[in-house]
């Protein structure tokens, strides 16, 4: 998964289990729409920006179904990232913190619409943008951008291995602020938003 932003070419993996609770928040509320379809979860922190990617696929088909979204972080919001040396900055530890979550929390329910819609006009509308566009939902993300992609990762990640070319799996996995506690990573409020936003597709 390319970044928008030029810098971006090192950075870290969100943690494993926020990435898995998201999933399983998909998988359960797309269930009726999509009982056959796996879902999958990446996200990435950079030095200036933050990438989250959701999407959808059968293991049998090649063609997946991805929303990416990217968004700029605030200046001193990463720790530890070098932008400046970022062949280092894969050795190095980010944490994440309460504002990171909030944005990722967001991020989500944006992707979540991104999706609805995209399934209700599947036959009507063009495709989505192949390349970073501005995000036309309105949101409290600074400078948000989208685009969609119909790539198998999966399979992409498995040739990458092959041919010993370096890929997202090698990077480090991002510490979590000491500040946070398990409240503040509950999806129950997102689990329930993208629940309402299910209504809509019956």
């Amino acid at each position: 998964m390319m970044g928008r932003k030029p810098s971006s070419n090192r950075g870290v993996k969100l943690p494993r289990e926020l990435l898995w609770e998201i999933q399983q928040t998909f998988q359960s509320a797309f269930k009726s729409q999509l009982p056959e379809e796996e879902w999958f979860v990446e996200g990435f922190l950079y030095p200036e920006e933050m990438i989250l990617s959701v999407g959808f696929g059968h293991p049998k088909r090649l063609k997946h179904h991805h929303f990416m979204l990217s968004w700029d972080l605030e200046e001193n919001s990463t720790k530890d990232v070098d932008k400046d040396n970022p062949q280092e900055a894969q050795s190095n530890t980010t944490v994440i913190g309460k504002r990171h979550l909030q944005q990722i929390f967001e991020g989500v329910d944006l992707i979540n619409i991104l999706f609805t819609e995209y399934l209700q006009h599947a036959d009507e509308d063009p495709e989505p943008p192949l390349y970073w566009t501005p995000l036309p939902i309105p949101n409290q993300l600074p400078q948000c951008f989208y685009q969609f992609s119909s790539k198998n990762n999966l399979l992409e990640a498995q040739a990458n291995q092959i041919l010993g070319i370096s890929s997202h799996s090698s990077f480090l996995e991002g510490d979590w602020d000491s500040d946070l506690d398990q409240e503040d990573l509950n999806l129950t409020e997102i689990e329930s938003k993208l629940e309402q936003n299910q209504d809509t597709l019956h």
